[in-house]
């Protein structure tokens, strides 16, 4: 009787330790899928960064073509001026 007593509490022992384990293998698994969830979280936030930051690189491009045409014809223009002042000049000294 005392043998199986000992048997019964040691099956008793056994069987918590195994929902011991188990409790911590479903923490470690939670634990797992929320780390997951916040990866997959922050690989969406830097595929939005990254898109956000090639349209600011297009508009950027964009900008300095802009400012490069322009800067071209205010050259234009002041080569034009002093071509005209430069005539003028001359016209008014004959």
């Amino acid at each position: 009787m005392e043998s199986m007593k000992l048997e019964n509490r040691s099956l008793y022992i056994t069987v918590a330790q195994l929902k011991k384990d188990q409790v911590g293998l479903n923490n470690m698994h939670s634990e797992n899928m929320e780390a997951v969830s916040r990866i997959n979280q922050l690989e969406s936030e830097l595929k939005n960064c990254q898109k956000t930051n090639e349209e600011n690189a297009e508009l950027v491009e964009s900008i300095r073509s802009h400012l490069d045409e322009s800067n071209k014809r205010c050259n234009q223009l002041t080569r034009y001026l002093f071509v005209s002042g430069l005539l003028y000049f001359l016209h008014s000294r004959v």
